[in-house]
């Protein structure tokens, strides 16, 4: 396969209006393979920008794996918490009777029992309530004996909201110390520092959850219309206004790059051990399953049906992000695909975007896949 072809494929899906621009790396152990960036992004006031090696994407959901998870598997690693703590042991007695027995593990493996999604900035008036009303909405599992496993933005953002009780810091200062910097990740913020410079916007308004919140019979006044640009997509991130653990991280290829080389590297990042063999077993062991859902601590798990296709190998792990990112990483041919796009500025309905990730991965897996292989 010539080295232009990936690139082709997802210049063509520009010309298709499957996302106005994209960024993207295949990473080996050693770093990146090959990258490349083509598009555009459009700035605070509309306008187009050709995308370049440091554009930032609003990388949603993947703030679950690469900030949220890994800073409480470095804390566990530290000694400072333990994964298996309850919400009672944590909480004391402001914990109510039904969640006094869910874990931090339960919560960051998704067998917690919350609903998937809830518009919290439409219910609560003030981001210090959204704690509390966490606490007060009604489980959908029967306890950690039979786990109702289901994927949560919501089992995220509570975990986001316990650090500060936990260590006494929020999630984007222990993010920054305990993952971004030592792994030299320099351009990973949870807020850029001059968003209107270099930052792809996302969506003109927020549709999907105005039509969510249309169907709760919920004001969608709380809902932003302009264009978001430099600021979290997800509306209940941006409604608390500070580090969320569900969405709001901005990252760069070359940052997530770092990340994957230290997993490929059994946790290594140069001659620095950065995960433990626990955070690297809970990182891919499944402590959730149902159907082609499979998670294991931050992670989805390969699956029948599940979103990084049929071409990777069952020892993978990947994740995506509503706007239109994905990152997976295949440990039987020790290669990581990461793809940033801002596909909601062009394209609401997430349909081509599926289609596209497992494609990429199809053709990354026959560029460079078959070669490790038949090295091993």
């Amino acid at each position: 396969m010539a080295l232009s072809e990936i690139r082709h494929y997802l210049d063509q899906q520009v010309l298709a209006n499957s996302f106005p621009g994209y960024s993207y790396g295949i990473v080996a152990r050693t770093g990146l393979l090959e990258t490349f960036q083509g598009g555009s992004f459009a700035d605070a006031q509309g306008l187009p920008h050709p995308i370049d090696p440091d554009t930032l994407f609003d990388i949603a959901s993947l703030t679950k794996p690469v900030a949220t998870a890994a800073v409480y598997k470095r804390l566990a690693d530290h000694g400072q918490l333990d994964l298996s703590s309850d919400l009672a042991f944590l909480l004391g007695p402001q914990c109510p009777e039904d969640k006094r027995e869910v874990t931090l593990c339960d919560l960051l493996s998704h067998r917690a029992g919350f609903s998937d999604w809830y518009p919290l900035y439409a219910a609560c008036r003030l981001p210090e309530q959204v704690l509390p009303f966490l606490l007060a909405m009604p489980l959908q599992g029967q306890g950690r004996d039979q786990p109702r496993c289901q994927y949560s933005c919501l089992d995220y953002i509570l975990l986001g909201e316990l650090l500060p009780i936990i260590c006494g810091q929020d999630l984007g200062t222990l993010a920054q110390e305990l993952v971004f910097q030592p792994l030299g990740m320099s351009r990973t913020c949870f807020f850029p520092y001059n968003p209107k410079e270099n930052c792809a916007a996302t969506e003109l308004g927020n549709d999907l959850e105005a039509k969510q919140i249309q169907a709760r019979n919920m004001p969608k006044t709380s809902v932003r219309t302009r264009l978001i640009h430099g600021q979290v997509h997800d509306g209940n991130a941006y409604f608390l206004g500070r580090p969320a653990g569900n969405a709001g991280l901005f990252s760069t290829v070359q940052d997530l790059a770092l990340f994957c080389q230290m997993l490929l590297n059994n946790g290594h990042s140069g001659s620095d051990l950065f995960f433990s063999k626990q955070c690297l077993d809970w990182t891919r062991t499944c402590y959730c399953e149902h159907g082609p859902d499979r998670f294991s601590i931050g992670w989805h798990l390969s699956a029948p049906g599940w979103s990084g296709g049929p071409t990777l190998s069952s020892e993978s792990i990947g994740h995506t992000g509503f706007t239109g990112c994905s990152l997976y990483l295949d440990f039987t041919r020790e290669i990581a695909i990461v793809l940033l796009t801002n596909r909601v500025h062009s394209q609401p309905d997430n349909r081509p975007i599926k289609k596209v990730r497992q494609k990429l991965n199809e053709m990354v897996i026959q560029k460079y896949g078959f070669r490790i292989e038949q090295s091993c």
